[in-house]
């Protein structure tokens, strides 16, 4: 995905033909559309919530990413944004869950993210250099740890 932002920005209709997307298509759009419409495209549409959770983390990595920001300093935001989109899809399953009140959840949301946050800063360098499965897993396990920790809050 980042690759086919910088191509976008770039203008190099060469690289996202290997990604498999017609510049043409992204011609008018910007912002939030812009990265939503790549999302799409290279994703493909989300058919169960992990797929969903993955192109949410996606379009707030990009949405909120800094212009000239490093490789680790990407890879540890979107990290980060799906650790938690994963922990809201596991949280969403929960009755007791949803019957919160909406500033109990922000709360807990708020926490649950500087929590995640925190851990993922302290890796962002080695999270660089592994695999996409190897960073998926990585949020999967801090996703799960995030509801383990913080659930008794609820």
């Amino acid at each position: 995905m980042f690759a086919a932002v910088e191509a976008v920005e770039a203008g190099d209709a060469a690289v996202l033909t290997e990604l498999g997307v017609d510049l043409r298509q992204l011609q008018g759009l910007t912002g939030r559309e812009l990265f939503a419409e790549l999302a799409r495209l290279i994703l493909g549409s989300p058919s169960h919530p992990d797929d969903l959770a993955v192109s949410q983390a996606v379009l707030a990595t990009l949405a909120s990413g800094e212009p000239g920001a490093s490789l680790s300093d990407r890879i540890a935001q979107f990290v980060a944004a799906l650790a938690w989109q994963r922990a809201a899809v596991q949280l969403a399953s929960n009755r007791s869950w949803r019957d919160r009140a909406k500033t109990t959840i922000r709360a807990f949301e708020a926490k649950a993210k500087g929590w995640i946050r925190a851990r993922v800063t302290q890796i962002a360098d080695v999270l660089a250099n592994r695999s996409a499965q190897e960073v998926a897993n990585y949020a999967s396990d801090l996703a799960a740890r995030a509801c383990h920790e913080f659930s008794e809050e609820l």
